[in-house]
């Protein structure tokens, strides 16, 4: 690093969560709608149900809250996230020579929507600043 001619800066953030996440209130069939009894009054016999409607019912959890509701925090919610950025500026008779990376690395762990990430951003510039001089 020259004096006064040449400067660098650099930077790091580190964030770790670890939480609970409750699924709110999810409406679920009724133990007697799984069974093919609807409120009002109709009967669908298991017979009639399709094979994948059949398959798929065992993935649908049964009601916890009331008859039709169903809820749970038992999975947590993970975020990692680092940040960092490294600058480089350097006077010279070109001008301001500038050198700048970002590195964002996200990732959300969420049970429940969908997982995210970052990429990193990479930039290099050059500026000049002219200026009238003045002589006396």
């Amino acid at each position: 690093m020259r004096r006064n001619r040449t400067f660098f800066f650099a930077d790091y953030q580190g964030t770790r969560l670890t939480q609970g996440v409750d699924t709110c209130d999810i409406a679920v069939p009724t133990v007697a709608e799984r069974s093919g009894i609807f409120p009002n009054g109709d009967i669908i016999p298991q017979s009639e149900w399709s094979a994948p409607a059949k398959n798929l019912l065992q993935y649908i959890p049964l009601p916890n809250i009331g008859t039709n509701e169903f809820a749970t925090s038992a999975y947590n919610e993970i975020l990692r996230d680092d940040k960092g950025a490294y600058r480089l500026d350097h006077n010279s008779h070109w001008g301001m020579l500038s050198a700048y990376y970002f590195l964002d690395d996200y990732t959300l762990n969420n049970p429940y929507p969908v997982a995210q990430s970052g990429h990193p951003f990479r930039a290099l510039t050059h500026s000049t600043l002219a200026a009238p001089s003045c002589s006396v």
